[in-house]
């Protein structure tokens, strides 16, 4: 899967005040794929965002180490590209 697939999905993510990095690699990576994500939801819980995406109100870019805490019902796809 390539980050450009993403483009016209929702997107859940971490609130810039809790991880403002993380925050703007997704916009960056985003932005760098063409596209600027149509943020939905927003939450200060790293869990929160995965519950948001388990209950399919949008999609999430997190860091590997994130989605060992996933409901294995929920699609992990790792990206074709590196994000460095």
């Amino acid at each position: 899967m390539r980050i450009a697939d993403l483009a016209g999905e929702r997107f859940v993510v971490i609130d810039r005040e809790e991880s403002g990095v993380l925050f703007d690699t997704i916009l960056r990576i985003c932005n760098e794929a063409g596209f600027i994500p149509r943020i939905e939801n927003e939450s200060d819980r790293p869990q929160t965002v995965l519950s948001l995406v388990e209950a399919e109100q949008g999609v999430s870019i997190v860091p590997l180490s994130a989605t060992m805490a996933c409901n294995p019902s929920t699609w992990v796809i790792p990206p074709i590209q590196t994000i460095p």
